[in-house]
């Protein structure tokens, strides 16, 4: 009786906290939340899933919204259509300046995100965990204006599915995020930041300056500039000298 009598009896599970906040978009209040149910409980399966969900969630919207800033938008070659360009960011009228070390920044902030969330979701191991969650109700911050009027679902297709997922099945998928999806994500997490630390690792000072403004409008190398109408501040280029510019790219990788 003294047990239930100190126990509220609205107080919420580690599950339904994760659900929550990431169905209200409350990424912050999240991490908050749950990293307080595990400096009392740090063995609690659910709570470690969700505060890696939650994480997962502030990865995902912190890359995005350094995309948007600088006008991100994705390529259009299929060639060129991997993970991290297959970002569902949307369109900013007003993008950025972006210089070499700015990309560098964006790519090494993806990593360190990655690794919390790796790290968040070591201590589980192969105990058994079951966290329910609905992706299109999971809502995300993309242009970093509050709103969240993006989805879980809708990086999903994005990133996974080529896009090609179907907006009728958002709100009806539902994944029971368990031990085996917790292992698939924490090797994502490698696959991820092996891609960004290739890059990390070598000087491609001169491809960001051969090839930037297929990815940004706004990047500062003098390629862009003088692909560029002074009048209107919008780069101009026919197919084929994109096609070279990507081909640069790869060649001129230090």
């Amino acid at each position: 009786a003294l047990h239930l009598a100190a126990t509220p009896a609205s107080a919420a599970t580690s599950v339904e906290l994760t659900q929550k906040h990431l169905y209200a978009g409350a990424v912050a209040e999240g991490e908050k939340a749950l990293a307080a149910v595990l400096a009392k409980k740090p063995d609690d399966a659910e709570a470690i899933a969700g505060l890696g969900l939650i994480r997962l969630a502030k990865a995902t919207e912190r890359f995005s919204q350094a995309l948007y800033r600088y006008g991100f938008r994705p390529p259009e070659d299929p060639m060129m259509t991997v993970p991290l360009l297959t970002m569902p960011v949307p369109p900013n009228p007003n993008p950025e300046v972006i210089r070499y070390e700015d990309a560098r920044a964006i790519l090494q902030a993806l990593v360190d995100d990655l690794d919390a969330v790796d790290r968040t979701l070591q201590p589980l191991g192969d105990r058994p965990v079951k966290l329910p969650i609905a992706m299109g109700r999971v809502k995300l911050d993309l242009a970093g204006n509050g709103r969240g009027e993006a989805t879980l679902y809708d990086v999903y297709s994005a990133v996974l599915l080529g896009g090609q997922g179907d907006p009728a099945n958002a709100g009806k998928l539902v994944i029971a995020f368990d031990t085996g999806d917790v292992l698939w994500l924490r090797a994502y997490t490698h696959v991820l930041r092996a891609g960004a630390e290739f890059l990390l690792a070598r000087d491609w000072h001169r491809s960001f300056d051969a090839a930037a403004h297929l990815l940004f409008p706004r990047p500062d190398s003098p390629l862009a500039a003088a692909l560029t109408l002074p009048t209107q501040g919008m780069f101009l280029g026919e197919e084929d000298g994109r096609i070279a510019d990507g081909i640069a790219w790869i060649h001129l990788l230090n």
